[in-house]
């Protein structure tokens, strides 16, 4: 008994979160603009220029997963929310673009985590200098970021390009169906076979 109440705590103890550690990580969220300039500010709706799903990886945030990004044109304004959680403590970081396609209207661009490494700004950005065919275009932050998907260089990307860009839907794959194998698809195929085995004994005996 004394055996069995052991190995029942033991299972106990490392069923237990541990929550002692926080993982690096954050988010990125992407808002619609009122005004334009120095009046530009970030409105709480979330960005409805539409949205491009192209498999580039970042921080996900409220426009959903992180190969979710937003469509962008040459003249538009976007407000940027950057949420940073556990990262490099009292460390300045710069939000950039390559080919500086971003131009900082309003907020602080480098911004400062504070001393447990936490950060939440916002930053609105006008696009220019888009040019040829829509392509993704990265939002890059320096020094690196951790627990973010793919290069700790990118924080995310936009899509756009010098003439109006459009959205696309995913095509739903039709492959061969699969049999779900978590525990009641294994039940079910058991199942199954155990009445096959029956019904060829009871074949056998009638012999």
């Amino acid at each position: 008994m004394a055996g069995f109440l052991v190995a029942m705590f033991g299972i106990w103890i490392t069923s237990v979160p541990y929550v002692g550690a926080v993982t690096p990580g954050g988010q990125i969220n992407f808002f619609d603009v009122s005004g334009s300039g120095h009046t530009s500010a970030c409105t709480t709706t979330a960005w409805n220029g539409g949205t491009f799903s192209d498999g580039n990886q970042g921080f996900g945030g409220n426009l959903g997963a992180s190969k979710i990004i937003p469509i962008v044109s040459n003249g538009e304004e976007i407000c940027v929310q950057i949420v940073f959680t556990d990262q490099s403590a009292s460390t300045s970081y710069t939000i950039s673009s390559p080919g500086g396609f971003l131009t900082l209207v309003t907020g602080t661009n480098p911004f400062s985590t504070d001393s447990s490494g936490n950060a939440n700004v916002y930053l609105i950005f006008s696009i220019s200098g888009l040019t040829g065919d829509c392509t993704t275009h990265p939002i890059d932050v320096s020094p690196g970021i951790l627990g973010g998907d793919g290069s700790s260089g990118q924080i995310h990307h936009v899509y756009g390009g010098s003439g109006a860009c459009g959205g696309t839907t995913p095509v739903p794959t039709h492959g061969v169906p699969e049999f779900p194998m978590g525990s009641l698809g294994l039940a079910s195929l058991m199942a199954v076979g155990l009445a096959g085995m029956l019904l060829l004994k009871r074949r056998q005996l009638s012999f």
